[in-house]
């Protein structure tokens, strides 16, 4: 894995392609800080590589909202719990609309 600022990005992207066409990632960095990830893709491989982008995005902001549950005790929650809870955002949203 390479890293390479966005100055450097900025002035060299010939190598970002040359970085990429071997294989190497690459993190995008701000003020010595990761910004970004650049991954090869290509016609054969882009919606597969989306699709696993999506999927593990998706994991995380489970993993996230299961440790806010936790931390705040919500995850000991019944169902009939959770339901109220919904219905009571729904009722309160409905009525600000009017």
């Amino acid at each position: 894995m390479r890293f390479m600022s966005i100055r450097e990005f900025r002035a060299s992207t010939g190598q970002l392609k040359e970085l990429l066409a071997s294989k190497e990632n690459v993190v995008l960095t701000s003020n010595g800080k990761p910004t970004a990830i650049i991954i090869d893709a290509n016609e054969e491989n882009f919606e597969n590589t989306l699709r696993d982008i999506r999927l593990m995005k998706a994991k995380r902001a489970i993993e996230s909202i299961q440790k806010h549950a936790e931390n705040n005790g919500l995850d000991k929650m019944t169902l009939e719990e959770i339901n109220q809870l919904v219905y009571e955002d729904e009722e309160e949203n409905y009525l600000s609309e009017l």
